[in-house]
């Protein structure tokens, strides 16, 4: 793993916690919200469409928040070759007005390049990656609100004897994902 990456990451991360902070210090409670969500997600390279499932902790104050999530995806790269990725991802999240925010964040990404063959053994890597997105958070009962958005996943594999497989050579990472889910804050509406 790229020393530079996990630094510039745990920066990241440090100032979304500095702005979440700042948020709550300026009168205004931060809430805590729990749920899960589901995703569709795009391969940019393969044109594939796999799912995901997941569950994520949101803070957040009136303008600034922080959101953390757990995810499981898989997909197949090219005939026999399947791509199983547990990302784990921090966001920094900014409210220009209640309902709508943008967030951008770093992940930490446990994938597993598994192969339909046994003359080839199945590999992993964890690797940092980015992402950037936009959505709307809908409040629908006390303390209940629906979140959806759209992130672009900037991510680069290092995955040992790809070469056998011409497709995956030279193959992009990146994704999309549009997210739909449901978040209970507590103590709030």
């Amino acid at each position: 793993m790229d020393s530079k990456r996990v630094i510039i990451g745990a920066a990241w991360l440090a100032a979304a916690c500095l702005l979440a902070g700042s948020a709550q210090a300026q009168g205004d409670p931060a809430r805590v919200g729990v749920g899960g969500h589901y995703t569709l997600s795009r391969n940019t390279e393969f044109d594939e469409t796999s799912h995901m499932v997941g569950g994520q902790l949101r803070i957040r104050g009136p303008v600034f928040g922080v959101e953390g999530a757990v995810d499981y995806r898989s997909e197949e790269l090219v005939s026999g070759v399947d791509l199983k990725t547990w990302p784990v991802t921090a966001s920094a999240l900014i409210y220009p007005i209640p309902m709508l925010y943008g967030l951008a964040g770093v992940g930490w990404y446990h994938s597993t390049l598994a192969f339909d063959t046994d003359l080839i053994d199945d590999q992993t890597s964890s690797e940092i990656g980015y992402h950037v997105g936009a959505g709307a958070e809908l409040p629908v009962a006390a303390g209940l609100a629906l979140a959806m958005d759209v992130r672009w996943v900037f991510i680069e594999y290092d995955f040992d004897r790809v070469d056998e497989f011409e497709d995956l050579g030279n193959a992009d990472s990146d994704y999309m994902t549009a997210h739909a889910g449901i978040l209970y804050y507590f103590g709030g509406p």
